[in-house]
């Protein structure tokens, strides 16, 4: 199992609250031994997710 974000953009960029809820979850899935996924729509790069501990895309 794995927990899923939504990870918001605008103009075909990360939000800023992106990347702060991918890292929450992040931890969250660190104790509960789970995987982070991201779901977005309209992003050029999201790429950057990953180094906030989102493991797919």
């Amino acid at each position: 199992m794995s927990i899923l974000i939504y990870a918001e953009s605008s103009d075909g960029k990360l939000k800023k609250t992106a990347f702060e809820l991918a890292s929450y979850a992040k931890a969250i899935a660190k104790e509960t031994s789970e995987k982070v996924t991201a779901l977005t729509f309209n992003v050029t790069d999201s790429s950057s997710l990953a180094k906030y501990g989102v493991d797919k895309v």
